[in-house]
Parts: C-alpha cells; sequence; structure tokens
C-alpha cells in the first residue's frame, strides 16, 4: 500500500477487525485516524475495535470525534451503543430505540448492549428474549440471534436454555457483537454450570489454545476484552468443581 493510502488502510483495518484480530485493527485504524482525523469510517470502526478491547470511553471519544458518525444510519448505532455503555443515556432511553428498531443488524447490536452493559444493573435480558421470540420469524434465518440469546439466558443463569441455545440455533455471527475468541469460555461456562465437567474443560482447553495464538505477545490489549472477560468467569466457573 501507498504510504498516505487511507481509504486501503482502513479496509484493511476492517478485515482486522471482522476476523476478531483487535490488536492489528486497533494499530491500523489509528495509524488511519491520525492521518485523517475526521474520517468517518475510521474512527467508527476504531470506536467499535476500542470497544470489544474494552476500552468503553476510548470507543465513545472516537465515535464522537466526527458529526458524520451520528448522522448516518449505520454509524449512528454504533455511537448509540457507545453512549449507553458509558451512561451516556439511560436504559430506558437506549431500549426506546431498540423497541423501534427493525433493521436487523441494528436491532442485534442494540440487543447485545442489553445483555452486555458492564453494569449488570443496566441489563435487560428478560426484554430480549421477549423481543427475540416476538420476531422470531423475522430472525430466523438470521445467525445472530444465537448469540444473543445465548448471553440473555446466561446472565439469567439459565444454563439448560443456554446449552440448548448453542446446540440447536448457534452458528458463528458475521455481525462482529462477540469477539470469536469468547464462544469456548461461554461454552466452558455453561457446561461448568451444568455438571458437565468432562465438556467444560475440553471447550476450556480449545479456548486455550485459540487464546494462546492469537494473543502471543500483545496479552496486555486484551487485558479488558470481551474474551478476557468470559474467560474469567470460565475460569471461575471451573474452580468450583
Amino acid at each position: 500500500m501507498r504510504p498516505n493510502d487511507v481509504e486501503s488502510r482502513i479496509k484493511v483495518g476492517e478485515s482486522f477487525l471482522n476476523l476478531g484480530r483487535l490488536p492489528e485493527a486497533l494499530a491500523t485504524l489509528r495509524l488511519c485516524t491520525a492521518a485523517d482525523p475526521l474520517n468517518m469510517e475510521a474512527n467508527d470502526f476504531l470506536g467499535i475495535t476500542q470497544n470489544l478491547l474494552g476500552d468503553r470511553a476510548g470507543a465513545l471519544a472516537s465515535l464522537s470525534r466526527t458529526p458524520e458518525i451520528a448522522s448516518d444510519q449505520w454509524t449512528s448505532a454504533d455511537l448509540l451503543v457507545a453512549q449507553f455503555y458509558n451512561d451516556v443515556i439511560t436504559r430506558e432511553e437506549f431500549e426506546r430505540h431498540a423497541e423501534t428498531e427493525y433493521v436487523q443488524p441494528i436491532l442485534g447490536q442494540y440487543l447485545y448492549a442489553l445483555v452486555d452493559h458492564p453494569d449488570p444493573r443496566q441489563r435487560d435480558p428478560e426484554y430480549v428474549l421477549n423481543r427475540i421470540e416476538r420476531d422470531a420469524v423475522i430472525l430466523s434465518t438470521l445467525r445472530w440471534p444465537g448469540t444473543v440469546e445465548i448471553v440473555a439466558r446466561i446472565r439469567l443463569e439459565d444454563w439448560a436454555g443456554a446449552i440448548e441455545a448453542f446446540e440447536k440455533r448457534f452458528k458463528p455471527q458475521f455481525l462482529m457483537l462477540v469477539t470469536p475468541l469468547s464462544y469456548e469460555f461461554m461454552r466452558t461456562l455453561v457446561y461448568a454450570h451444568l455438571g458437565r465437567e468432562n465438556e467444560a474443560r475440553q471447550a476450556y482447553r480449545r479456548g486455550m489454545l485459540a487464546w494462546e495464538d492469537w494473543t502471543r505477545d500483545q496479552t496486555a490489549l486484551w487485558e479488558r476484552s470481551d474474551a478476557m472477560r468470559w474467560r474469567r468467569a470460565a475460569e471461575a466457573a471451573l474452580e468450583k468443581k
């Protein structure tokens, strides 16, 4: 790539993000915003990456940097999620947006945020499950509802429902709601709570093999990530066995 070819580098950063290669996405997109600070795409993808890495304040700053993000249908959803995670807007305000949203990828973002807010008091897994059930026919061909349902049931400690969703409805989703490294740790957590210790430990080993391959010498960047949070929850569940 040419040194100043920002648009090509944004595409590379987006590709890293969609693959779950978050440190590479972060480094690439920071180069893009350094070269073009108000570039809408670069700041949007940077904000999404920062959010997955657990840098909630950084994500909000990136997504607030250029007014075009707030005025675009797709990127404004990323901004709204960042505002919710940072308590700029209340859960009630956020749910009003979810209630009137029927663009499926955007709805997926909103529903996932309602089960993944860093403050458990701001989550609403019951609403999320009701919405998925209400729109079951419309959502039946999509992959992301399986992921959202699993996390909602985990939040409710409905371990049997979570494993049923894993086994019957889950497929890795294309919408980057969750870092791919998270899934085996989620499985570990659910299996452990169901007393299926062998399956839990097998899932954990698979998760750790992927973790070691993906993080390597970049573990500090993953410390606050969603994958690390699921890993810690999985390890805590295993320790109780």
